[in-house]
């Protein structure tokens, strides 16, 4: 009989809190922008994405996404002659099994 007196038409119905201060589409919009510029500055992404809401906020709603902003790590270019030596052990090992 509780859950009954929980739900409105069989839904839950709306939680007490704060009313978020972003929309659906707002959020969509930054999650979007975050995956196509992946190394973008997390100050400057706030800046230009949603500065009229706080930044803690924003790391939130990023939080919820899953969405992390990571530095780049640097790596060595790969110059033909190590190119030749990297083919040249793959050809090697390439009918390499666990067991050997």
């Amino acid at each position: 009989m509780k859950v009954l007196g929980e739900r409105v038409n069989g839904e839950t119905r709306p939680r007490s809190g704060r009313p978020r201060k972003t929309t659906k589409e707002q959020d969509k919009a930054l999650c979007d922008r975050l995956r196509s510029e992946p190394l973008i500055l997390l100050h400057v992404f706030h800046q230009t994405m949603l500065p009229t809401v706080s930044f803690n906020t924003m790391q939130a709603q990023l939080r919820e996404e899953r969405l992390k902003m990571w530095k780049k790590k640097s790596r060595p270019f790969l110059n033909p002659q190590h190119a030749a030596q990297r083919l040249a052990w793959a050809k090697e090992y390439e009918d390499w099994t666990v067991a050997q």
